[in-house]
């Protein structure tokens, strides 16, 4: 298991432990629901689907994207799953129930998805250095618009230009 992975997973994990933890102390008494399995169903469902929403947003693309970027992503899957989740819980109980206990939960994730996507970007790059790279290029102003590209040195390190000739 690569360090990457085992990040990803504590993430997952952590963010799947928030919501579990929302869930046991707020809406399992407030819903008058005794039977243990029913919490751990819900918990499950809710790390799979943020685990399908994490893939389609790109939540785990650490190095391909800037942490605002992974934030961002990360911050609109669990909007989604915690939405889909209020939403299954409110029409399995026939009931509306207080949002604001799974409000601060979204609170807490955000707060790690931020220490969490830093760290992560911080350890990627550690660990992968910059690829050697040739860059062909046309003319001069495609040169000094590559040169243009912000964080364009942490993965690439540039050992020679070459102009593209036309025979």
């Amino acid at each position: 298991l690569s360090i990457m992975r085992l990040l990803k997973l504590v993430y997952i994990l952590m963010v799947t432990a928030i919501f579990y933890v929302c869930w046991q102390m707020f809406y399992m008494p407030c819903l008058h629901l005794t039977e243990r399995t029913y919490g751990i169903a819900v918990g499950i469902l809710y790390l799979i689907v943020f685990v399908l929403l994490g893939r389609i947003y790109e939540v785990f693309s650490v190095g391909t994207y800037r942490v605002s970027n992974l934030v961002f992503s990360q911050g609109l899957s669990l909007l989604l799953v915690a939405g889909m989740t209020y939403v299954l819980m409110t029409v399995s109980v026939l009931r509306f129930t207080n949002p604001l206990p799974l409000i601060g939960a979204l609170a807490v994730q955000g707060i790690w998805s931020v220490l969490w996507s830093w760290a992560a970007n911080r350890l990627y790059y550690a660990v992968n250095k910059p690829k050697i790279t040739v860059i062909v290029y046309d003319s001069e102003n495609d040169l000094r618009k590559l040169e243009e590209v912000r964080h364009f040195d942490r993965k690439f390190s540039v050992v020679k230009h070459v102009p593209l000739t036309e025979d």
